[in-house]
């Protein structure tokens, strides 16, 4: 994350959302030799941080593309249920 943020003071953004929490959760809950209790707790604040990270991520997008052609991106959004909404 350092070299992102010396290369564009932007990703500080999420380094203050510490993203940084959410690696090795995602290691420990997908692999079955690891045994991880998560709360439900830490799961809403996962999604919460997952979920910025992506609005971050879209921004970084369509401003890449600022001087490009013309492209339709469409990136999935589920709600806290977990449903599809667009």
């Amino acid at each position: 994350m350092k070299k992102c943020v010396e290369i564009d003071s932007n990703f500080k953004e999420l380094v203050e959302l510490k993203v940084d929490k959410l690696y090795p959760k995602g290691i420990e809950v997908r692999y079955p030799e690891f045994t991880a209790t998560v709360s439900e707790e830490e799961t809403k604040e996962a999604i919460e941080i997952a979920e910025k990270v992506r609005e971050f991520v879209s921004r970084k997008l369509v401003l890449g593309m600022r001087d490009k052609p013309l492209v339709s991106i469409v990136i999935p959004t589920y709600n806290s249920e977990k449903t599809l909404v667009n």
